[in-house]
């Protein structure tokens, strides 16, 4: 949740696309507190173990690991 506006919120989560096993990270952001959501604003692929973070000044951070 984004601390200066309590509507905005981000969220992230990875998934297997296709059948095979690489994970893709997508990440979305919503600005009516989750009643709806974004396309995808970021996707990774052949990434899992994903954080996020918003900091004081409304900055998002994303962490992730990815194979390479």
């Amino acid at each position: 949740v984004d601390p200066n506006n309590s509507s905005t919120v981000y969220i992230a989560w990875a998934d297997r696309v296709g059948t095979g096993d690489i994970y893709t990270i997508h990440v979305r952001r919503s600005t009516d507190r989750g009643v709806t959501w974004s396309g995808d604003l970021r996707t990774i692929t052949n990434a899992t173990c994903v954080a996020l973070a918003v900091a004081d000044n409304g900055t998002v951070g994303l962490l992730y690991q990815q194979l390479t």
